[in-house]
């Protein structure tokens, strides 16, 4: 048999004409990239969702900005501001979240590296004696290499693997922002609770006072014969129970100063680094109508529209483990082996286009597409929940601040009218007119008409607090 010659053209053609059928087929592949039959879902608020939460009855419509950064400081309070940037800070539920979010960027990194080729060296040294053809081979042998692998994401599985990544992780940071919002207003609810306390706790100590000093004068018109014992009893028995009053305030500061210093990431210490002053009225009310559009931007609200997303991505992958799995290989390397026929060394390079698909599981990876897709419908329904417990939150807070608002104006008149009665009972008592227990009386009621206005004032102030942490930041 006579061997046919192929000459060096021929031989170059075939290797072009091979070259071509590569080419072809990668671009084949190419055209189909990111073939993939799933559709992405869009999430969507419940059908029927008002367009506008209006904050006061016939409200006009308004164009109402959310300020998320700095909120606090709509109160003017800088012993606030100190308090809530020493909790964002040192606050332990801030710090790990931080580091879960930290966790995220770390998993979307390592996600994005599927991208890049995966490139390993071998190095192998040897030396053997060994039987051969021509009596025993001794020699010493070698290998050094490197290999390259590379999978083609024409499915867009690993795509869709490094957008759910990065959809989580961006809904992690707005669980983040959603928590400094939260831990912010716990912050300035115990700071205010607190305040509200301490005050109340000298204006009693004001009232005690003003009682002994009654019980004094009563006391002395008892020995008299003036008085009977049943009103010294009575003025005994008031100041009795505004002592217990005392001792369960007392009891009250030291738990919210307990409460404001773990928000602050501490220990209790001996005492909060600032004095009690004046409650100052709170901030208006948002003027007109919230548009929904921006409870749609709250941290938690965006943090579950993020998830669907994230939730879409992976259902996107789960249907593309359908397709065939496609990957080129390539090394490159050199060689040694030493035998009773010589030494055999050069340079080996190899170039591979790999393709695996799995035909059987039993139905496995349709299980696995069923799961993903309920776990999607569930994201959905959360979103939808954040939105309507958005919703309700900034409703309920809204109502809240209006009837706190009432109540503030009816005891701020209660107040001014307890004033002028305690300056006109001390205007008589200069004249000889009333007694200095009736001008006792007038202060005491004077003090809890004080003490009214301030816990009304707390509760305005604390409405303001509500509002902020429902809409997801302070209004402009």
């Amino acid at each position: 048999m006579i061997d046919k010659v192929v000459s060096p053209r021929q031989l170059a053609m075939t290797r072009l004409r091979g070259a071509q059928r590569l080419l072809f087929s990668i671009t084949t592949l190419l055209l189909f990239y990111g073939c993939n039959p799933h559709t992405m879902t869009e999430p969507r608020p419940l059908v029927g969702a008002p367009e506008y939460i209006s904050t006061e009855k016939g409200a006009p419509v308004h164009h109402i900005s959310i300020k998320r950064d700095g909120w606090w400081l709509i109160f003017d309070d800088p012993v606030l501001h100190k308090l809530i940037a020493m909790g964002l800070r040192q606050n332990l539920d801030v710090k790990d979240a931080y580091e879960r979010l930290r966790f995220q960027y770390s998993i979307l990194k390592e996600q994005r590296a599927r991208f890049f080729p995966i490139i390993t060296g071998d190095y192998s040294l040897s030396r053997s004696r060994r039987p051969g053809f021509f009596g025993k081979d001794l020699g010493t042998d070698y290998r050094y290499g490197a290999t390259l692998n590379y999978e083609l994401d024409v499915w867009k599985k690993i795509a869709s693997g490094v957008s759910a990544s990065s959809f989580e992780a961006n809904a992690t940071e707005e669980d983040l922002h959603a928590l400094q919002i939260m831990i912010g207003a716990e912050i300035a609810t115990t700071y205010f609770t607190l305040n509200e306390a301490l005050i109340r706790r000298d204006l009693l100590a004001a009232k005690r006072r003003a009682l002994k000093e009654k019980l004094d004068m009563v006391r002395s018109r008892y020995r008299k014969g003036t008085v009977d014992s049943d009103i010294l009893y009575r003025v005994e028995g008031e100041l009795t129970g505004l002592e217990a009053q005392i001792h369960a305030l007392d009891g009250e500061i030291a738990r919210e100063k307990d409460a404001l210093w773990v928000l602050l990431g501490e220990y209790p210490k001996e005492d909060l680094p600032f004095v009690a002053v004046d409650l100052k009225r709170p901030p208006s009310l948002p003027q007109g109508s919230i548009p929904l559009s921006l409870l749609l931007r709250r941290p938690d609200v965006r943090a579950a529209a993020l998830r669907v997303r994230a939730q879409d991505e992976r259902v996107a992958a789960a249907i593309s483990e359908w397709f065939p799995a496609l990957g080129v290989n390539l090394s490159y390397g050199k060689s040694r082996n030493a035998s009773s026929f010589g030494i055999i060394s050069g340079i080996f390079w190899s170039v591979a286009f790999q393709a695996s698909a799995t035909f059987f599981e039993g139905g496995a990876r349709q299980a696995r597409i069923e799961g993903e897709r309920s776990r999607l419908v569930s994201s959905l329904i959360q979103y939808q929940r954040a939105v309507l417990n958005a919703f309700k939150e900034t409703m309920t807070s809204a109502s809240r601040a209006r009837q706190a608002d009432n109540r503030l104006n009816s005891t701020e008149k209660g107040l001014y009218c307890s004033e002028r009665q305690y300056q006109l009972a001390r205007s008589r008592f200069r004249q000889g007119i009333e007694s200095g227990t009736e001008v006792l009386d007038s202060q005491a009621a004077y003090i809890e008409s004080k003490v009214q206005y301030n816990q009304a004032l707390l509760d305005a102030i604390l409405t303001r607090v509500d509002i902020v942490r429902a809409i997801g930041g302070a209004w402009k």
